[in-house]
């Protein structure tokens, strides 16, 4: 198919806006999700979600977190920091 979104900083093209300004990222550094519960900041969506199941007991969407918040797992975050 075409692509008509080119990345300004390496040439890569795409087929939409929203996947073109996802991958600048990769040149920018911007870490717009960070986690509620340890301030981490994360690229892409799906990082943050990984580091949220690996690092923390968290519930499925339309299920409510216990009184405390989610649950801390033993140990350090698996997920390194920046992933």
């Amino acid at each position: 198919g075409e692509k008509p979104f080119i990345c300004e900083i390496c040439g890569k093209s795409f087929t939409s806006r929203p996947n073109m300004k996802r991958h600048r990222r990769t040149h920018t550094g911007e870490k717009p999700y960070p986690c509620d519960v340890c301030g981490q900041r994360f690229r892409f969506s799906n990082m943050l979600k990984a580091h949220k199941e690996k690092c923390f007991r968290v519930t499925s969407p339309g299920t409510s977190p216990g009184p405390a918040g989610p649950t801390l797992l033993p140990g350090p975050c698996p997920v390194p920091p920046g992933a």
